[in-house]
């Protein structure tokens, strides 16, 4: 419910974003600055790399979770995408310690 609500939205966002590419104009100009933008092509396909990217590397580390941790690779999945987007927020170097402390967190391993 929920879930699936904050997904259609967030879907909804990024296809409000292509078709804002697709009418819209090809270069922002913002404080001075031109910046160019991607056609809705590139677009799809960066984004596309990105979950690819995303994905591999959830599944790589989910591969080596202890068994008795009781997640499975769904909610692991959010877990992992809610600590890289902390990670980044939080502009600090690498996310260091913030990608850490938020998968601890979220998977309930803060004791071990």
């Amino acid at each position: 419910p929920t879930e699936i609500a904050l997904g259609l939205a967030g879907l909804g966002l990024y296809l409000g974003f292509l078709l804002f590419l697709r009418r819209g104009p090809r270069r922002l100009h913002i404080l001075g600055t031109d910046i160019g933008l991607p056609s809705p092509g590139q677009s799809a396909a960066l984004t596309g790399a990105a979950l690819v990217d995303i994905a591999a590397s959830a599944t790589a580390l989910y591969v080596l979770l202890p068994a008795d941790l009781g997640i499975g690779p769904a909610g692991f999945f959010a877990v992992y995408v809610a600590a890289i987007v902390l990670a980044i927020v939080s502009h600090a170097p690498g996310g260091i310690g913030v990608f850490e402390a938020t998968l601890l967190a979220g998977l309930g391993a803060g004791g071990r």
